[in-house]
């Protein structure tokens, strides 16, 4: 028995496992549901957002802290906590009267999910035996990567009918599945000691990020200088909070791993691979209803092609690196997102919707040839006391990505609005058009960037 997984270790994944998708799910479908809820609380695009971007930020900061909580907590004790923000934060969505507190749930999502994601890693990790490890951490990325695959689809399905908060309604029996479960499988096996914690720096990450993010979002308003004033005090902020994690025995993130000049290339490389992939999956759902006018069920479906196919090549990519090496695969994923990126930039709105579709599959098929591979390769270019700490630093730069990629996607398509002398349809894809431009030279920069360090690398 030794060398197989227990039942009831099994039950145990799972059961932490559901609440990562819950918020993985959420994370994809609320794209879907935003010219929805523009229409119920009377808002733009650049204000919606945030119902994605607080989420992915929010998660970005609870990350960093999963080290620390599992040293300090058992994992039943996070396991409850991941659970009660999660369902608790969902419970305000579903009732939520206005934004504002649709907003404050969703930050209690991404503390839940920001919990959940690495306990599900850390229960493979140190109790399945090592001979099926491999397997099990297959099955997790699985999970959340067909979470994503099938948000946009899910909440295209219930906005048609039932509205937006169906989405949310949805997930509870799941939600309490999931607790009932966990209750059941999840033991507290050990009595951790509390370690402290270095809450300074760890505010000054905190801060900077949230500045960072209010500034983007502001840029677009009568009030340049309060933005730029919002910049300047969030990279004061990230630079005093790396110099401390540098002039620290104990750091929220080890960023002395960034001495290491190839992991340093690569990780930028894997921010804008991720900053493009997380904002394409919030750019073409809006594409499809405000640009062609098609319902929250198309413009899911339209997007579920390409969603799934880069949830299958995500794990299954990483046979692909260990047979050809880093390079082909990498540089190929690289190259087909730079080729449906360029069709987008070039054609726009002239494509239909079935020639959007098989675009959009072109460039979810390289992110998924690319985007695990990067990481992969990044990490093994550390040494083996480093790789703990460079998969926190990537997994934070991957949600921050995220948050950032949809604030600047929002940021430019909500200057449509103000375009009065243009129908809101054709402003709305000039505005899409200038973002695939941008994410295209991004893409283009990457590609390389790939190409020169891979070939150092080898």
């Amino acid at each position: 028995m030794t060398n197989s997984i227990k039942p009831r270790l099994l039950l145990e994944i799972i059961a932490v496992g559901i609440l990562a998708f819950a918020g993985v799910l959420t994370k994809t479908a609320a794209n879907v549901a935003f010219p929805a809820m523009m229409a119920a609380f009377h808002i733009d695009l650049g204000t919606v957002q945030w119902v994605t971007s607080a989420y992915m930020l929010t998660a970005t900061l609870v990350i960093p802290m999963s080290a620390y909580l599992q040293r300090s907590f058992t994992s039943l004790a996070l396991f409850l906590s991941a659970s009660f923000f999660f369902t608790v934060g969902t419970g305000l969505i579903v009732g939520a009267p206005s934004l504002a507190l649709v907003l404050v749930g969703r930050v209690l999502q991404g503390v839940g999910n920001g919990i959940a994601i690495p306990l599900m890693f850390n229960i493979i990790l140190t109790a399945v035996p090592r001979s099926q490890r491999g397997m099990m951490m297959g099955v997790g990325t699985l999970i959340t990567a067909t979470a994503g695959a099938i948000g946009p689809t899910y909440g295209g399905l219930l906005v048609d009918r039932w509205g937006w908060r169906m989405i949310f309604i949805a997930l509870l029996p799941l939600l309490l599945g999931s607790l009932v479960l966990g209750l059941v499988t999840i033991y507290g096996e050990r009595r951790p000691a509390r370690q402290p914690f270095a809450f300074l720096d760890y505010g000054l990450l905190a801060l900077g990020l949230l500045l960072i993010l209010l500034a983007q979002n502001g840029l677009g308003e009568a009030a340049p200088l309060v933005s730029l004033a919002e910049y300047g005090l969030g990279i004061i902020c990230l630079f005093l909070f790396a110099y401390r994690s540098t002039h620290t025995a104990t750091p929220v993130l080890n960023l002395a791993i960034f001495k290491n000049a190839a992991f340093s290339w690569l990780a930028l490389t894997y921010f804008t691979t991720f900053m493009v992939f997380l904002s394409m999956s919030f750019v073409l759902p809006n594409d499809v209803q405000l640009v062609m006018g098609r319902g929250s069920m198309v413009a899911g479906l339209a997007v579920l092609p390409g969603a799934a196919a880069a949830a299958i090549l995500s794990p299954g990519s990483g046979h692909l690196l260990d047979r050809f090496g880093a390079r082909r695969p990498i540089l190929t994923g690289a190259g087909l997102t730079l080729v449906g990126l360029t069709i987008f930039a070039i054609l726009g709105s002239r494509l239909r919707l079935w020639q959007l579709v098989a675009t959009y599959l072109l460039v979810m098929v390289g992110l998924g040839l690319c985007a695990s591979n990067i990481m992969t390769c990044s990490l093994d270019g550390l040494a083996a006391d480093q790789q703990a700490a460079g998969n926190a630093v990537l997994n934070t730069l991957q949600q921050f990505a995220g948050a950032f990629g949809t604030s600047l996607s929002a940021l430019i398509i909500n200057r449509a609005q103000r375009q009065t002398n243009l129908a809101a349809p054709i402003a709305t894809a000039c505005e899409m058009q200038k973002i695939f431009v941008l994410f295209s030279g991004i893409i283009l920069v990457e590609l390389i960037i790939l190409t020169v360090a891979l070939r150092k690398r080898r």
